[in-house]
């Protein structure tokens, strides 16, 4: 994880830990050998062959991309790492006075109670409808209490129409 307050005389030494090496050196030490082989025997062996119209078939060499040591000042490294330095290390806020500190202490704790109350209420509603659900299940008569309290398994239709900001074309005249 990275820390809000890291500069970059930190970062770059914990991205070389983190990456790999093959990703920087251009491949595992067994993939090295193969690759090393492979252009050794295109090298020494010249492609024989001709096309269909009998001039001698040349292959191009495919060309591989030099691996480079971590480099802090190439311009893809420094994308890398503005993109890793959150903004608020690289901009340290002023020191609060006291005053300020308890005031914004005093705003969370207001905060806090106001939230608790919500909650406290919306628990509250919930459990009036419940009571109230409870209520009204016993206050049918026996057969259709029965019935009620039947769980429906029945699933949605497939297709349900649902009202729009316009009435359906049925609805005029």
């Amino acid at each position: 994880m990275l820390r809000a307050g890291l500069c970059r005389q930190q970062l770059v030494p914990a991205l070389e830990a983190f990456v790999p090496s093959f990703l920087t050196s251009g491949g595992l030490p067994a993939q090295q050998a193969r690759g090393a082989k492979a252009a050794a025997k295109k090298k020494a062996a010249p492609v024989k062959g001709k096309n269909q119209k009998g001039k001698p078939v040349v292959k191009k060499q495919k060309q591989r991309m030099e691996s480079k040591p971590f480099d802090e000042k190439s311009p893809l490294m420094q994308k890398v790492i503005a993109m890793l330095v959150p903004p608020s290390a690289a901009q340290q806020a002023a020191p609060r006075s006291e005053e300020q500190q308890l005031e914004l202490v005093a705003r969370a704790k207001q905060y806090s109670r106001q939230k608790m109350q919500e909650h406290a209420q919306w628990q509250a509603d919930l459990g009036m409808k419940l009571k109230l659900k409870k209520a009204a299940l016993q206050a049918l008569p026996p057969e259709l209490r029965a019935a009620a309290l039947q769980e429906d398994l029945t699933p949605f239709p497939l297709t349900r129409h649902f009202l729009y900001d316009t009435p359906p074309d049925s609805y005029r005249d």
